[in-house]
């Protein structure tokens, strides 16, 4: 049996979400999430979100096609963008989002440009919870918890200072 802190560590190091719990035949018995391993009563974790988050976002923009933000996210493994004008948070764009969008569409072929030429304003979620710099990473957990979102905004005065997700929480937490 491994300890959660060495799992947090593989999370982490592998870059995913999730890692399989397996029996001694090799049979997965379950998985288990970036969620599953986020304290529960983390209440007030003594660190500031300006502490914890990633300040260098990698962001799109309202006009940008998905096909872009796509490869953007891809190349980057990302599963959120955060959707900004003049640095101006105006929404976040999830690859859930985008293949909602696309399963939800008629294809005259499986790479259509029509599709993927849409705007990523039309797909972006805008009404989105975020966090300030000076909030405590406790109150992100909580949202996680609540909201079952891996990962919110950090602005100040309506522009993007940062993002921070699970895994910024996690680190945190587990050291």
């Amino acid at each position: 049996a491994q300890q959660v802190e060495d799992v947090v560590r593989l999370v982490m190091e592998k870059h995913t979400s999730c890692i399989p719990v397996v029996d001694k035949e090799l049979k997965v018995k379950a998985l288990v999430t970036e969620r599953d391993l986020l304290p529960k009563n983390t209440g007030d974790l003594k660190v500031k979100v300006s502490s914890a988050m990633v300040s260098n976002v990698i962001s799109a923009t309202p006009g940008m096609m998905i096909g872009d933000a796509s490869k953007i996210m891809v190349r980057n493994r990302l599963r959120r963008l955060p959707v900004v004008s003049e640095g101006h948070l105006m929404g976040v764009v999830t690859a859930l989002d985008i293949l909602s969008f696309l399963a939800g569409g008629e294809y005259k072929g499986v790479h259509s440009r029509e599709n993927l030429s849409t705007r990523v304003e039309e797909v972006m979620e805008r009404e989105i919870a975020s966090f300030s710099p000076n909030q405590d990473l406790g109150e992100v957990s909580a949202a996680v918890w609540e909201t079952g979102l891996g990962g919110f905004p950090v602005q100040e005065g309506g522009r993007l200072k940062g993002i921070v997700t699970v895994t910024d929480i996690l680190r945190h937490a587990y050291s």
